[in-house]
């Protein structure tokens, strides 16, 4: 690839993300990404970021929202240009970060915003984000949580 044009991917989700990417010019090479709560983003070369279409694996990844760059629209548009984005979908946009919506949510403590970022975003990440962040929320809303779940979200006594 000519273009030296580089994409920021960043990670949506507590807890860490890891992977191996390969860059299209090149698929031997390979770089492992680590993202973390220390160091939620890296800068990649445009070659590196295109890799993400080529593995089935990381393209599922990057639909589900597990992680994100910060300029989709080019990313997708040169991902087509260099014909490895195939997608049907045309009208595919990655999910975007949500984890600062749900932690605002959960900080609020009011229940019909907690209750409302459960139903937009789904049991399981909501209680990912419960789980990571637990010792910036209240005991009330982890206690209501709880029980709303029927489980247990925190191994200290608070």
């Amino acid at each position: 690839m000519s273009e030296t044009r580089n994409f920021t991917i960043k990670k949506t989700v507590p807890g860490t993300v890891l992977f191996s990417l390969s860059p299209i010019s090149n698929q031997s090479l390979n770089k492992t990404i680590i993202l973390t709560t220390r160091l939620p983003q890296q800068a990649l070369p445009l070659d590196w970021a295109l890799g993400v279409f080529l593995d089935t694996t990381l393209y599922n990844m990057y639909k589900k929202g597990i992680f994100t760059f910060n300029d989709n629209a080019a990313l997708i548009k040169a991902a087509s240009e260099a014909g490895v984005y195939f997608d049907t979908n045309d009208d595919f946009q990655p999910c975007e970060n949500n984890m600062p919506k749900i932690i605002n949510a959960l900080k609020s403590g009011v229940r019909a915003d907690i209750m409302k970022v459960i139903k937009e975003y789904g049991d399981d990440l909501v209680r990912d984000v419960v789980v990571k962040y637990a010792d910036e929320l209240t005991t009330g809303v982890v206690t209501m949580l709880e029980n709303h779940w029927g489980i247990q979200l925190t191994m200290d006594a608070r």
